[in-house]
């Protein structure tokens, strides 16, 4: 290299140096979609509890008939539970499934219908399932086991474009249902 030149870059180097030593640094900033004075906001998500069944036999009840003096056949299966504070017969639905995880909801078609008595200052209510809804909603259910389930689908939170299997809704409340072969000595049993 030139003399002259090694002197240049020397010169160059040693102003960049000093540039950088001497500049202030760089200050805290708010970032673009912070405000200083911007509030606070706080939320919580909707969380609904499920139906509580009753206690014991009463939470799910089988009707059966004796056929040939021999065994038991279902007729159906009525649940009967309480709603959470706030909700009604309008709020309820009902499904059924293979396992307890995977109760699907009733269609329209095949949903009872849930019965309360008048006044109902308890907030309990009863589902029945027929024999016939049984055989839609459960596969295998002679000689095996299913799942029926009701759970809290609040009516007003229905609004265009939702639908109620679009909405909140609570955990399923699921009782095991069960027979032996060909649908005798059935079994019910609340489980959640």
């Amino acid at each position: 290299m030139k003399p002259g030149r090694s002197r240049l870059v020397a010169a160059v180097v040693l102003a960049t140096t000093v540039a950088f030593v001497a500049a202030p640094a760089p200050q805290p900033v708010d970032a673009a979609w912070q405000d200083a004075e911007s509030g606070a906001v706080a939320f919580a998500a909707l969380s609904i509890a499920k139906p509580v069944y009753l206690a014991g036999a009463s939470g799910c009840s089988i009707s059966t008939t004796s056929v040939l003096g021999v065994g038991l056949v279902i007729n159906s299966y009525t649940l009967t539970f309480t709603m959470p504070e706030g909700y009604g017969s309008a709020d309820i639905q009902v499904g059924g499934g293979n396992t307890s995880t995977t109760i699907a909801l009733a269609s329209a078609a095949v949903t009872p219908a849930a019965t309360s008595p008048t006044p109902n200052p308890t907030r309990q209510y009863s589902v029945t399932f027929n024999r016939g809804l049984l055989d839609g909603l459960l596969t295998g259910l002679l000689g095996g086991t299913g799942y029926l389930g009701v759970r809290v689908a609040p009516s007003s939170l229905i609004v265009p474009p939702l639908t109620r299997d679009t909405i909140w809704t609570s955990p399923w409340a699921v009782v095991q249902v069960g027979t032996a072969l060909l649908g005798t000595n059935p079994t019910c049993t609340v489980i959640g």
